[in-house]
């Protein structure tokens, strides 16, 4: 008769099952927070992105407003310069 108290042992397939297991887990978990830190970095990036675009509009704009660039479509601008007016496209197609 066993005793009230007293643990069951664990065969050595189970252990090993166990251990297989928790390495599993483990290696999902790395695989895991290696995904949360490239999505961390991600958002950096685009962040960085949006302060750029943000202080590149506002130049736009200030130029636009001083008379040095005239916007002709949504991404067509042309620039008024001591050489002549030069057309650009916003965005290369």
């Amino acid at each position: 008769m066993l005793k009230v108290g007293s643990k069951r042992r664990r065969t050595k397939a189970q252990i090993m099952a166990e251990k297989e297991e928790e390495e599993k887990q483990n290696a999902e978990q790395a695989l895991k927070l290696a995904s949360v830190n490239d999505l961390e970095s991600r958002i950096n990036q685009l962040e960085n992105q949006v302060q750029n675009g943000k202080a590149a509009s506002s130049l736009m704009s200030q130029f636009i407003n001083a008379g040095l660039v005239q916007q002709t479509s949504d991404d067509s601008f042309i620039i008024h310069g001591s050489h002549g007016d030069r057309d650009f496209k916003a965005f290369d197609q």
